[in-house]
């Protein structure tokens, strides 16, 4: 008996300890990505505000992977595992370590996914951009899309962007 207690007791341990790792490596997924989308010279100077949840993002809008044929099976996984099954928002400790404590209003604000795949999305969005048509205010923004495709280390070997005007 006190052995299968310490037998459980064991495993328990070792699995903390995994999802530690785990944590830790995306945190430094993820810390890379934001250095990366900080450094984009569309970005520099700007004041980017992030999300401290997880959110399941379009992976829809990438295409033209030819080059990379194992990640577009990949991006196709995910796409099909949104259409089946979205992901509910959720609390990330690592995401936490990168939340915003700057005292200024941020310009932007960005969203990351889950890590799937070796493949990470970003979404970059700007908002108060107002505009009078016809004597009514409309708000409208703009979104930079970011794929990032993953080596097994995690470690970026490509990342796409693209631009998407929301009204």
């Amino acid at each position: 008996m006190k052995l299968r207690i310490l037998v459980l007791f064991l495993v328990c341990c070792l699995k903390a300890e995994a999802q530690s790792n785990s944590v830790e490596t995306n945190s430094n997924i993820y810390q890379r990505a934001f250095e990366y989308i900080k450094q984009d010279s569309i970005n520099v100077g700007i004041n980017i505000a992030v999300s401290d949840s997880i959110v399941d993002l379009d992976w829809n809008g990438f295409d033209g992977l030819d080059e990379y044929k194992d990640e577009n099976a990949d991006l196709d996984n995910c796409r099909n595992r949104q259409v089946n099954k979205n992901i509910k928002p959720y609390y990330s400790p690592a995401l936490h370590e990168l939340h915003n404590s700057n005292k200024h209003a941020p310009q932007k604000i960005l969203f990351f996914s889950p890590i799937e795949n070796n493949l990470l999305r970003a979404d970059l969005h700007v908002f108060n951009l107002q505009y009078l048509y016809n004597n009514d205010w409309y708000i409208w923004g703009e979104c930079l899309e970011y794929l990032f495709l993953l080596d097994e280390n995690g470690h970026c070997k490509k990342v796409l962007k693209h631009r998407v005007i929301l009204n």
